[in-house]
């Protein structure tokens, strides 16, 4: 770790420096030592720890701080800094979910309809470095701390109009899930609402990704909020698109079968199943 941080150190210094064409290149010089010294295919458990320790000791302060840039470059080269620090984790920590969930949630959630991060590139590496999060082993007292900062950012994106962010969200939904299996109810239903925007989406990967992620969000859902969701379910039984109907009937046969409130909406489910 020390031959590293000598061989970066010329470039980590001038991190903060007022012209953002030599952050940009500092950065970029930065991202090739790494990458080189620590690939991530094939990374021995070794190389993880060191690196885990660069994200800790020292790396941490200044890429998250270089996320609010004023370049978009700087920004996109700090956030695949980040999401290459991720990847080499085996785990989280209180501390390391304490230093990106509150960044990633200033950057992404939208205040008075205005996203901060501008620009689509960025917010796509970021809601990455979530879900790259959220693979990770976590432990549910750790992630339960930040669960409503989750549920904003992942509304948040759903409602943002890059497409693979939309889709990116969905999938994070079905990992946070997983994750926390006893407590996503708390603040499931928040997602519905964006769940139904997200779903009349031009392209039918969202609007599959959307329908599948409702299903998870009812599993942790009332009868009150299959309410709220069930007509625009049902009107996606008359989309052009076969995939998008199959996705309401898997939907609606997984809920029958296995949710809990099943016997009290099955006079609302049955129908969704025979429409098509």
């Amino acid at each position: 770790m020390e031959e590293t941080m000598n061989e970066v150190h010329r470039y980590f210094i001038k991190l903060d420096d007022p012209n953002k064409v030599e952050r940009k290149k500092n950065l970029l010089a930065i991202q090739r030592v790494l990458t080189e010294k620590y690939p991530l295919a094939n990374t021995p458990k070794k190389n993880n720890r060191e690196v885990c320790v660069l994200w800790n000791e020292k790396f941490h302060v200044p890429l998250l701080k270089l996320l609010r840039d004023e370049s978009e470059r700087v920004r996109e080269i700090s956030a695949e800094l980040i999401l290459f620090f991720y990847g080499h984790m085996v785990n989280t920590s209180p501390m390391t979910l304490s230093y990106i969930l509150p960044v990633l949630k200033q950057r992404l959630v939208c205040k008075e309809e205005i996203i901060i991060e501008v620009s689509e590139e960025v917010r796509f590496l970021l809601i990455k470095i979530l879900s790259r999060i959220l693979d990770l082993p976590n432990e549910t007292e750790d992630l339960k701390v930040h669960l409503d900062d989750l549920i904003a950012i992942l509304g948040s994106c759903m409602n943002d109009s890059f497409a693979d962010i939309k889709v990116e969200a969905c999938e994070n939904v079905h990992k946070l899930a997983k994750t926390m299996p006893k407590d996503f109810h708390l603040t499931a239903a928040g997602l519905l609402n964006p769940l139904a925007k997200a779903m009349t989406h031009q392209q039918k990967k969202v609007r599959v990704a959307c329908i599948k992620a409702c299903g998870v969000v009812l599993h942790h859902s009332g009868f009150d909020d299959f309410q709220v969701i069930g007509s625009h379910l049902a009107q996606r039984l008359f989309d052009p698109i076969p995939q998008v109907r199959l996705a309401v009937s898997n939907v609606a046969g997984d809920l029958l079968m296995n949710w809990r409130c099943a016997s009290s909406c099955c006079s609302l489910l049955i129908p969704l199943l025979l429409t098509r």
